[in-house]
């Protein structure tokens, strides 16, 4: 199984906005603690839509599974347009 622990954090900025990228490395964090086995995603839709032209998107993800990681959230993957 898996768990979409953030979902469009880029496309839908206003509640990241309030409460700051590091409260996404807290959610995998405890997400994490309570199933060690469950595969952890981050997701959003037009990643890779259109030939993979939003360079703006996939840097920010880049940087955001970066940023989680070192905060020690540990990101399985992502998911494009995950359901």
């Amino acid at each position: 199984y898996d768990w979409d622990v953030a979902n469009e954090p880029y496309s839908e900025k206003d509640i990241m906005a309030i409460l700051g990228n590091e409260v996404m490395a807290d959610w995998f964090k405890r997400t994490r603690q309570n199933d060690r086995d469950v595969k952890l995603y981050l997701n959003d839709y037009g990643i890779l839509s259109g030939g993979g032209i939003n360079k703006a998107k996939q840097d920010y993800y880049y940087n955001l599974v970066q940023y989680i990681d070192d905060l020690g959230g540990g990101v399985d993957g992502i998911g494009f347009q995950s359901h």
